[in-house]
């Protein structure tokens, strides 16, 4: 055979002709898909179909990129490579199995999907079914037989076209210049694809939700994608059920019955959460506009810590005219944990954020879902790029109408790299109130003061003289006061509006700062500024000091506008008594907080429990195991924690 030499080696050649048959597959069983769904197709979305092609191609190159992965990490070893006789041989019978599993998961998933309304996952197994028995009930309500041909017939013709590919490529040898060069292309490229894009952060099963149109979505969802997430999952939480298995489920129910049973509400059966007010207020159907706020903490906002007066002086009077809250945790220490806390009212469980679980793919109980139900709009109003963190997915597959994110802002909005200035979001936001047609539930998400932490330049002006901090050289003091004065700005100009009157503004921050670090996970670091004001709705201002966290918005909300329905969530009415508490989850550390009672975990290990006069006095005095206290909040933090966990994932 004559060697001809052009600069790229064919081993790069054959890889990507690997990965290109790959995603013709993955696209094949697409469309397969999309037949087996055709009863619940409409004509008119026939573009939209077309679009789910191309909106899956990410996660189907973080399929085909781990599938190819072992082929590009051998196919240029020099003796054992390509060029050498078995190496052929081993590449066509590996990427044949490729195709068989490919296949075998796929037609796996047409019929999972078909049975259950959702993709193949393992989360979906009973466990109380055997090895045996699951094998029996495919064997007689599949067409195992069939599935097996249509397999090996697959897998034989995509074998035979790579070949035939492969076949006409020449069989070059490069030069060990371009050799290297052209395994760091595709280094490059194969680490493109198994993070889905250069985006910020590896790409994840929302993207797929695109559409208001659920059957698109579900065609655009890559369904190996999605059970390889559902096993990503069990593993980082493989002993859990273990870890959180404290008691008996229904002794652990009970006791969270206990510690949500406000005296406002009753429940309605006598084993789940799901409950009613007692005297609801007269029913009323206000705008809702909850404002989340990246990054603000309760040690550097006014109306907590009188010595910041300067940092926010807007909240601080929005505080002191509606409902004060000094004593609010976040439940998480990331963003998408405090989504998940303030629009599901369910707390951090250790693993993904509930935001990201696959179970958060079907529709569960959200702030969007429950307002939809009394006829509101819902919209989800982010300056930055909403797939981050699987937000967008998250929030159009649970209740939300729309989702306005940084592509909705002309082309060169300032901002930095988490998204456009929050004046621009929140210009965006009095728009969207003024347009609204019905009551309007509007979730906004600040971006601005984070890392690293830049005020825009027409601003700079605003900025007063702040007090000093050590903490990234008092940065952050400076954009929560161009925040607050957005705010402020904000307020001001609606309230020339109709609709401003008629509207609950809800002001709280997503996870707060790392500012103390003298003591692992820091209870104050989780102090966040929450505050409530209604023009017309709160009438009576009152500083609330019982301990609440972010799940407590949602049913605060609730009992406000007069919710007449059954909600089952894990917050509760913190104007209803006193007996507060916030249980904040970080990796496989908990932290429970009472009035003047700290309680850590680490799961699996150590527990501790302390006495406190004030957050901002630490240290703080040991109680020892044998105090009775101990047990009694042990009991409470890991019955609350047991149930949160088994009951989202029996959802």
């Amino acid at each position: 055979m004559r060697v001809t030499r052009i600069p790229l080696p064919v081993q790069f050649y054959v890889t990507l002709a690997g990965f290109a048959v790959i995603i013709l597959l993955i696209n094949c069983w697409r469309m397969v898909f999309l037949l087996s769904q055709l009863s619940e197709l409409k004509i008119e979305y026939l573009t939209t179909y077309a679009a789910a092609f191309w909106v899956g191609f990410p996660l189907d190159a973080v399929i085909a990129g781990y599938f190819i992965l072992p082929v590009f990490l051998t196919i240029y070893w020099p003796w054992i490579g390509w060029h050498s006789k078995r190496y052929p041989r081993f590449f066509r019978s590996y990427m044949a199995l490729v195709f068989a599993i490919i296949s075998f998961l796929q037609l796996a998933d047409i019929s999972f999907f078909s049975e259950f309304g959702t993709h193949l996952n393992l989360l979906a197994v009973q466990h109380n079914a055997t090895q045996q028995d699951t094998l029996r009930y495919i064997w007689h309500n599949y067409p195992v037989v069939w599935y097996v041909v249509v397999i090996v017939l697959v897998s034989l013709g995509l074998s035979l076209l790579l070949g035939k590919i492969i076949r006409k490529l020449p069989d070059t040898v490069a030069k060990w210049g371009w050799n290297t060069a052209s395994i760091l292309a595709g280094l490059i490229l194969l680490f493109t694809a198994v993070r889905g894009g250069w985006q910020e952060r590896p790409v994840d099963w929302g993207i797929a939700m695109f559409s208001d149109h659920a059957p698109a979505n579900q065609i655009a969802l890559n369904p190996i994608f999605f059970l390889g997430r559902s096993v990503l999952e069990l593993s980082s939480e493989k002993n859990l059920d273990q870890q959180l298995t404290y008691y008996d489920l229904s002794e652990a129910i009970a006791e969270t019955r206990e510690l949500l049973n406000d005296g406002s509400i009753k429940f309605t059966d006598d084993h789940t959460l799901s409950r009613v007010f007692v005297n609801p207020a007269k029913p009323i159907s206000p705008n809702i506009v909850l404002v989340i706020m990246e990054s603000q903490v309760g040690e550097f906002c006014g109306f907590i810590n009188p010595e910041m007066k300067a940092v926010t002086p807007n909240l601080d009077t929005l505080a002191e005219k509606g409902l004060m809250f000094r004593n609010c945790f976040a439940n998480g220490k990331r963003s998408a944990y405090g989504i998940s806390s303030l629009l599901c009212s369910w707390p951090v469980i250790p693993g993904f954020p509930l935001i990201s679980q696959i179970e958060s793919a079907r529709r569960i109980t959200t702030a969007g879902t429950i307002f939809k139900t009394l006829g509101y709009e819902t919209c989800f109003l982010y300056g930055g790029d909403a797939d981050f963190d699987n937000m967008k997915g998250f929030v159009t597959a649970n209740g939300f109408d729309r989702v306005i994110e940084r592509d909705a802002f002309p082309a060169f909005t300032p901002g930095t790299t988490w998204g456009v200035f929050d004046h621009f979001v929140f210009a965006k936001a009095l728009s969207l109130l003024d347009e609204a047609s019905a009551p309007l539930f509007l979730t906004l998400f600040t971006t601005t003061n984070h890392q690293p932490f830049i005020v825009p330049e027409e601003y700079e002006p605003f900025i007063p003289e702040l007090p000093k901090s050590t903490y990234r050289e008092g940065k952050p003091l400076r954009t929560m006061s161009y925040v607050d004065r957005v705010i402020g700005e904000f307020m001001a100009k609606g309230k020339d509006h109709p609709w401003f009157e008629n509207t609950l503004f809800i002001f709280i921050s997503d996870h707060g700062l790392s500012v103390h670090r003298e003591i692992f996970e820091d209870p104050r670091n989780a102090n966040i500024p929450f505050l409530m004001y209604g023009p017309s709705i709160i009438k009576t201002p009152r500083v609330v000091d019982s301990v609440v966290s972010q799940v407590d918005v949602l049913p605060q909300i609730l009992s406000l506008i007069g919710y007449p329905s059954e909600f089952s969530v894990f917050g509760r009415n913190a104007l209803a008594d006193e007996k507060g508490f916030a249980c904040r989850v970080t990796n496989d550390h908990v932290l429970w907080v009472e009035k003047e009672l700290l309680y850590e975990e680490n799961l699996g290990q150590n527990s501790r429990l302390f006495q406190y006069k004030s957050l901002y006095q630490a240290p703080y005095q040991e109680i020892p195991a044998t105090d009775p206290r101990f047990q009694d909040v042990q009991k409470r933090c890991r019955s609350y924690l047991q149930s949160a966990f088994f009951l989202f994932k029996e959802r």
